[in-house]
């Protein structure tokens, strides 16, 4: 069936236009010489090369099988869409050709058929005496299909030598374009099919060029970063790399997966902060910062169902850090590497013109029979999450009120009492290890799972574009905590909207199958939300007060 949905259905249909244009052309509104036929002739004598453009640019060959039988499915997935179409014409138009055209017989058919092969002066010699009505003359639909049959068998060829290779492909492309233009002028008499098929494998050779340099994108209209976002961006940027057989996951996880032993794949996984972006220093002590790198990284690694291992930790500063400062960072991150059992092995450091960034790469393992993917949801599973929600946003959101007073020159001290709770969620959030431990214990493996870094309602978008499902949430059952609803009531806000929308909670959410109700509801600090309804039902969330309402990814990216 996977191999049914990557057909070309553009092309398909292009073809299916193509035939009936002109199949229609040449039983109803053809006449000869006419200024109306003229235009028509033309306007298909330029329609074809845009065809065989577009058959070139939409082309994919994975190299599956062997030469002769890929060439045999590409012939036939040419031809059966123009013959059925022309099958069912026939069946429709048939009586017209009786009625309208006087002395129709099989013979006469015959010998238009063949002038549609052969040249003018090959058909007369083959069928001297019997020139035809001239129903299918050069614009037949047969005469169609057997070009796009023969150019494509000659691109298809090509296709096979030129590969990956770009400098191949615009060779081949020359060498086929100056060819074909020969051949029509200096050859002695051939089929016509015959002649046109390197120029036109040429045309088609001219999309997949267009294709591969991305000619037509570049013609679009230029995207701003806010408009693609953060996983457009990714999309984007990846979309041309190629994966080899080692790597079994790749861009699209909370880490990479990679082959490591026969019982084990490897987890890798890269998180970025950025001063002014990720962390502000007026009210993020240091030591902190270098705790929570740690944290965004084993909370992927978690997030796959694995074991952190090792990291490596890279800085870039700028000069109004002191060695004192850096030792403060590093002693958030030795903190956090000792407390979950991991190895710091390298890094690197750089000067930076302004601020500090940090990178954490961190490496991991994972049973293969227990690494769970972002996709592997299935309907009726029960939608689950650790821990609370909105807390770290809460705790942003009175750090930000008080910086504002403080810069407003009044000298006011910072007021943070009561508020330790959500201060310590944002500033020293914890990965949730204790869960994937006690999942383990009760032998649960999740059908998908991820990390909450951008708020729940982008975490749920992306498990369920993975897994091609919708999903059904309860608003009564997402954990707020109560100091958490304590800030939203000073900031007349909703205590759902952090928990959807806040982001940094870097809580686990997670998808059991419902034969494991029982088993999930012993798991300490788990609440199970929902489940997991079909795609078409989208992402809905039943509110307090039982109205459904849609979803939309509005997290943190």
């Amino acid at each position: 069936m996977e191999k049914k949905k990557e057909r070309n259905n553009i092309v398909d249909i292009m073809k299916a236009i193509m035939i009936i244009s002109v199949m229609i052309y040449h039983l109803i509104y053809r006449q000869q010489g006419s200024m109306f036929d003229r235009i028509i002739r033309e306007m298909i004598y330029l329609s074809m090369p845009l065809f065989f453009m577009f058959s070139g640019y939409f082309f994919k060959d994975k190299n599956e099988d062997t030469f002769w039988i890929s060439l045999g499915k590409r012939i036939w997935d040419i031809s059966i869409v123009p013959f059925i179409s022309i099958a069912i014409l026939l069946i429709v138009f048939g009586p017209y050709y009786m009625l309208v055209y006087d002395g129709f017989t099989t013979k006469s058919w015959l010998a238009d058929v063949l002038n549609t092969y052969l040249r003018p002066e090959i058909m007369s010699v083959v069928l001297p005496d019997m020139t035809g009505n001239q129903l299918f003359n050069n614009l037949s639909p047969v005469w169609f299909i057997w070009t796009l049959t023969c150019s494509t068998i000659v691109f298809f060829v090509v296709m096979r030598f030129v590969q990956d290779s770009n400098k191949k492909l615009l060779v081949s492309l020359v060498i086929l374009l100056v060819c074909g233009v020969i051949i029509q002028e200096l050859v002695p008499p051939l089929s016509w099919s015959l002649q046109l098929a390197p120029l036109y494998a040429g045309i088609m050779m001219m999309g997949v060029a267009l294709k591969r340099f991305n000619v037509l994108e570049k013609m679009e209209k230029q995207k701003t970063l806010e408009e693609v976002g953060k996983f457009g961006l990714i999309d984007i940027l990846t979309k041309n790399f190629k994966q080899t057989e080692s790597t079994i996951k790749g861009v699209g996880d909370d880490c990479a997966v990679l082959e490591l032993n026969d019982s084990e794949y490897q987890l890798v996984t890269t998180d970025l902060m950025l001063e002014g972006i990720h962390f502000d220093l007026m009210y993020s002590p240091l030591k902190h910062v270098g705790y929570k790198a740690i944290m965004q990284s084993l909370s992927d690694i978690y997030a796959m169902n694995g074991t952190p291992k090792q990291a490596t930790v890279s800085v870039a500063v700028s000069a109004k850090f002191t060695v004192n400062a850096l030792e403060q960072l590093y002693d958030g991150i030795r903190v956090a590497c000792e407390h979950y059992g991991v190895e710091l092995i390298g890094g690197d450091t750089s000067s930076s013109m302004t601020g500090m960034a940090i990178s954490v790469t961190m490496l991991g393992t994972v049973g293969k029979q227990n690494v769970t993917y972002r996709k592997g949801a299935k309907p009726t599973d029960l939608i689950c999450v650790s821990g609370d929600l909105g807390a770290a946003y809460a705790g942003l959101q009175i750090l930000q009120r008080e910086k504002a007073v403080y810069n407003q020159g009044k000298g006011d001290q910072p007021k943070l009492a009561g508020y330790e709770y959500v201060l310590q969620r944002c500033l020293k959030p914890e990965a949730r290890k204790d869960v994937v431990d006690a999942l383990a214990k009760s032998k649960i493996v999740p059908t998908a799972m991820i990390d909450i870094s951008d708020g729940l309602s982008s975490e749920l978008f992306h498990i369920c574009k993975n897994s091609n499902v919708g999903c059904k949430t309860y608003e009564e059952k997402i954990p707020i905590n109560e100091a958490t609803g304590e800030v939203c009531k000073e900031f007349s806000m909703e205590p759902v909207i952090p928990a959807l929308h806040g982001g940094d909670d870097y809580e686990l959410l997670f998808t059991v199958p419902l034969a494991q109700y029982e088993q999930v509801k012993q798991v300490p600090d788990v609440a199970v939300i929902g489940n997991i309804v079909d795609a078409e039902q989208g992402l809905m969330m039943v509110s307090r007060s039982g109205d459904y309402v849609h979803l939309k990814a509005q997290g943190w990216n």
